[in-house]
């Protein structure tokens, strides 16, 4: 049901929702500044200079595309097992312009990017499903979970930024598949993100 929401474009074969499904990522994020922003602002004491985005899986995609399309709107990203290979890589497009900024000296976010060591082999299928087994393989290979997350976090490494710009390592946790991925990446940026 969060599709509609997180991701930006379809991809094409396996496990593609369908056309009306997709791209309301940019509203998603518009929703978060326009309405969510002042409604917790109402209800609550925040500091508007030091807010953090966290999303997992195709939430950590929308958080890639808030760091590349809206860099100051938030102090920190956190993309947990972010779907990069989503539509071809699309997210990607996005890069150089930001890229740009940093080298600029315009933005300086903080960045913190997660991923289960486990999410780049294929799966235990449970036996109802071991039919699709090539198909999650393809899928599993395409995605480069692990490299992905890796290359993403060295190339922002490599921009070294102007303070208080900051990209950590990529967080890989041991043991951990995608599903569960999530839990450890949670305690991982509540660290992060309270990091001065």
């Amino acid at each position: 049901r969060r599709s509609s929401d997180l991701a930006g474009q379809t991809i094409k074969g396996m496990m593609a929702p369908k056309s009306t499904d997709i791209g309301g990522m940019d509203d998603f994020l518009r929703m978060i500044e326009v309405d969510i922003k002042p409604r917790v602002a109402a209800l609550a004491r925040i500091n508007t200079a030091d807010q953090t985005l966290f999303g997992h899986s195709l939430g950590g995609l929308t958080v890639v595309h808030a760091l590349f399309t809206e860099p100051e709107a938030f102090r920190t990203f956190v993309a947990a097992s972010p779907s990069i290979w989503w539509a071809d890589n699309a997210v990607l497009k996005d890069e150089a312009a930001f890229s740009a900024k940093v080298k600029a000296g315009a933005v300086h976010p903080r960045v913190l990017i997660t991923v289960g060591a486990l999410e780049q082999q294929m799966p235990d299928l449970p036996p109802e499903m071991a039919a699709l087994k090539p198909q999650v393989e393809v899928l599993v290979a395409k995605a480069r979970m692990v490299d992905n997350a890796r290359d993403l976090a060295a190339r922002l490494q490599a921009l070294n930024g102007q303070a208080p710009y900051k990209v950590a390592d990529v967080a890989v946790f041991a043991e951990q598949q995608h599903g569960i991925s999530p839990w450890p990446a949670i305690g991982r940026a509540v660290a992060f993100a309270a990091q001065p």
